[in-house]
């Protein structure tokens, strides 16, 4: 194990993982389709994410190893049925980083017009506008990773506790002035909208399976790696709920 890794490190990393830049889209989306109920969806989506990240806890405790679910999946079903998944989620990974650096590096070149001289098409948005800077981005990363993991835990940490701030400075500038009374009636689209916008809203806590990925740099697996998963869904169930309040609230 490597020394660093623990209990703070590891939920930063799945907090991390799970919230992004969705927490201000996907909340609108699901707002206008269950009102202020909202809140009470993301709270919902957080307790059946309790029960996907206890699933998650066990087979990290009992293999503490690199792989995650495929490892899981091997172990149980198969290596045909690992295989087919894990093809499958590096797609996942691959597609997302690419369109994550890709945006990233759109708004650092339009954030230091200096580097659009270097690269005219950096400020494109279109198929056909490649951004040099994406894979540079990408490469980057990749480097910190290869490091060591506790060099790319330390970035992780230091980024996600930036995201976490900002989240915070728009809580506190917006709690004082929301209103309560708007959250009345509560499900104006009824029952079942409800149930569709807790299934949509399922997906944004999807990133915490970083945690057991992590099992095997991980100090003390079989305690720690359940008790980070939990922190991380609480806590990005509390932080989608707070910010859900604040737009029906606010509006």
């Amino acid at each position: 194990p490597v020394a660093g890794v623990g209990l703070a490190t590891l939920t930063l990393l799945g907090i991390g993982a799970s919230i992004g830049s969705g927490i201000f889209v996907i909340t609108g989306v699901a707002a206008r389709a269950a009102g202020p109920a909202v809140v009470l969806c993301f709270l919902l989506a957080g307790m059946s994410s309790l029960l996907s990240g206890a699933c998650y806890g066990e087979l990290a405790s009992r293999l503490p190893v690199a792989g995650g679910i495929y490892v899981y999946l091997r172990c149980s079903l198969g290596e045909l049925v690992a295989l087919v998944v894990s093809i499958n989620l590096l797609v996942d990974y691959v597609v997302g980083a690419a369109v994550l650096a890709r945006s990233f590096a759109a708004y650092v070149a339009r954030g230091v017009p200096a580097l659009s001289s270097f690269a005219p098409l950096a400020r494109g948005t279109g198929i056909l506008s490649p951004n040099p800077y994406a894979p540079l981005l990408v490469l980057l990363m990749s480097a910190l990773l290869v490091r060591s993991a506790a060099h790319s835990a330390r970035t992780n940490n230091a980024l996600t506790a930036l995201k976490l701030a900002v989240i915070a400075v728009v809580l506190g500038a917006g709690l004082p002035s929301a209103h309560p009374e708007l959250l009345t009636p509560l499900a104006p689209t009824g029952a079942a909208a409800i149930i569709d916008t807790t299934a949509l809203l399922a997906f944004s806590y999807t990133g915490f399976d970083a945690i057991a990925n992590a099992a095997e740099d991980v100090e003390r697996p079989a305690r720690v790696v359940p008790a980070a998963t939990a922190l991380c869904i609480c806590t990005c169930a509390a932080l989608y709920a707070a910010v859900s309040f604040l737009l029906v609230a606010s509006v």
